[in-house]
């Protein structure tokens, strides 16, 4: 997220943001408030610019930043190529309250495919999501064609 949202402690809502199912939309009815404490980064941050900005390569440690859009336009994920880890963020989710695998609140869902494209071309052996339970890269495959011509739900 950038530095203005985290900031004011709420995210973005670009238009043609939404949520991505029934379920989601109404677990939104009931929290109602997704903002959050403000966050001062100060000089703690670590700015990736883009995917040649390798940071924790350079660092000696085996993770490649990927850049994974869709949930928000500056979602990223961590890849481990020596193990086939992937670390996907919230470009996907395995909870309750996941349909096929998609998160709850998508920015925009056909970056949000692209972004199942770009991980499932790296063949993971297992994705680690930020929300649920670690899955197989079978189920992207299975649930991917839900994301064609995806309709968000509007958040108000």
């Amino acid at each position: 997220m950038a530095v203005q949202p985290l900031a004011a402690g709420k995210g973005n809502d670009p238009p043609g943001a939404g949520y991505s199912s029934i379920p989601a939309w109404l677990f939104s009815k009931v929290k109602k408030d997704f903002s959050f404490p403000p966050v001062d980064v100060g000089n703690r941050a670590i700015y990736v610019r883009d995917e040649n900005e390798q940071v924790f390569n350079d660092m000696g440690l085996p993770l490649q930043i990927l850049f994974l859009p869709g949930h928000t336009s500056d979602s990223i994920g961590l890849f481990m190529p020596d193990n086939g880890k992937l670390f996907c963020g919230d470009a996907a989710m395995n909870a309750i309250i996941s349909v096929a695998r998609h998160t709850i609140w998508i920015e925009d869902a056909d970056e949000f495919g692209r972004s199942w494209d770009k991980m499932l071309a790296l063949k993971p052996a297992k994705i680690y999501p930020s929300h649920g339970t670690p899955f197989s890269p079978e189920d992207l495959i299975k649930y991917r064609h839900f994301l064609d011509n995806r309709k968000l739900i509007p958040p108000k």
